[in-house]
């Protein structure tokens, strides 16, 4: 049974993507001159082991491979906002747990997330070298070599939220961690986690040219009124 109805479904769906869309678009706005990109690049755990969530069990329930895995690429705006594109590629090995069955076939799992970010330091206070944030977002996974029967179970659409946090190391080099939950739009085996850790660099940007609350509000109005028209 579907979370929620088709209208719901579409709803939501209108509602995330505008969401993206406006912060996005801030590119064309020119935020992109004057603050810093951070790519980063990661190991991912897949945990999709159905409604009976057994976490710290990675010999029954934990997907992964050795080397890294994940690309992504994150534009940071004012205020503690900031977007980030995800690239992830892993692997569903056999003897493990999906979806509360032993997994037969070795499938490949690609997914693609895109997320808004919020830093929590512009709430507790700037700690230089601890960032932690939260976020929220949209994604698409794939699952190779599965039937039409368990297909909608193991790919499609989902709705993310999660926590992560930055060690600055220097400057520009941070290690990176976070975990994300990601529930599906239309089945429940859809819904599984992932947790990530690696390494993120932050390059480009102009610094001391930071724009003030009052700039962002202006331009977040005037996204408004074009939406609107």
């Amino acid at each position: 049974m579907p979370f929620l109805s088709g209208t719901e479904t579409e709803l939501m769906k209108k509602v995330l993507f505008s969401a993206l869309a406006i912060f996005f678009s801030a590119f064309a706005y020119g935020q992109w001159k004057t603050t810093p990109y951070i790519a980063g690049l990661s190991w991912n755990v897949v945990e999709n082991d159905g409604d009976n969530v057994q976490f710290f069990k990675p010999s029954e329930t934990w997907y992964y491979k050795y080397y890294p895995t994940r690309l992504s690429i994150e534009k940071m705006f004012q205020l503690g906002i900031s977007v980030d594109l995800a690239f992830t590629y892993n692997q569903y090995t056999t003897g493990k747990i999906i979806n509360n069955e032993i997994n037969a076939k070795i499938r490949d799992y690609y997914a693609i997330d895109a997320k808004m970010k919020y830093d929590l330091n512009y709430l507790f206070g700037e700690t230089a070298w601890f960032d932690p944030y939260v976020h929220v977002g949209y994604g698409y996974h794939n699952t190779t070599k599965v039937s039409d029967l368990f297909k909608d179970r193991l790919t499609g659409s989902t709705h993310n939220l999660g926590i992560g946090f930055h060690l600055w190391i220097t400057k520009d080099i941070a290690l990176s961690t976070e975990t994300l939950g990601k529930w599906a739009f239309y089945r429940r085996g859809g819904n599984h986690f992932q947790h990530c850790v690696g390494v993120v660099y932050k390059f480009g940007g102009l610094p001391g040219r930071m724009y003030t609350s009052d700039t962002f509000i202006k331009w977040s109005q005037r996204m408004i009124e074009k939406i609107k028209d």
